[in-house]
């Protein structure tokens, strides 16, 4: 995938922004909002934001490896079976924690990827990391997470909020 290289940096106070945005928005939330179904199959609101914050962290650790020239697998880990089963069990106990343990889990790990993004130069952006669908450009990442946010405060919001657009 082509990308704009300046646009993309452009992208991280982006990034940055839509976080502090979904945070604010969370944790305005009364209680029943955090178990309301999303338009991703089987998963609640819960899920999604445990899936946005162990990706947060993810895309830290996979960004950061690859700006230090070894594109390999987060976590210490060995292989893309344990990469599913370590997030996994983050994720798990993320949910198991309830919302103030996913509330701290996106903030600290969205804080932790902002951190790693604004460290970018424009040279990184052609490096690759790891993602579980092959090795991606560091410049594609951030557009990503720009994506991810978007589509995952959607899909929690617009069954049951009118208008949720995109």
């Amino acid at each position: 995938m082509a990308f704009n290289a300046r646009e993309q940096l452009a992208n991280i106070a982006v990034v940055g922004h839509e976080t502090a945005r979904l945070l604010q928005t969370w944790r305005s939330w009364p209680a029943g909002y955090w178990s309301r179904p999303s338009y991703c199959p089987g998963w609640t609101a819960t899920d999604a934001i445990a899936h946005l914050a162990t990706g947060g962290d993810f895309y830290a650790q996979a960004i950061g490896m690859a700006c230090q020239g070894e594109p390999g697998l987060p976590w210490g880990i060995r292989s893309p079976a344990e990469f599913r089963e370590t997030r996994q069990a983050a994720i798990q106990n993320l949910l198991e924690g309830g919302p103030p343990a996913l509330l701290a889990g996106f903030a600290q790990a969205s804080a932790q990827l902002q951190t790693v993004l604004e460290s970018l130069q424009e040279a990184d952006l052609a490096k690759f990391a790891w993602h579980p669908r092959g090795l991606v450009p560091i410049g594609s990442w951030i557009g990503m997470r720009l994506i991810e946010l978007g589509i995952h405060d959607w899909d929690m919001r617009q069954p049951h909020e009118t208008p949720g657009h995109l």
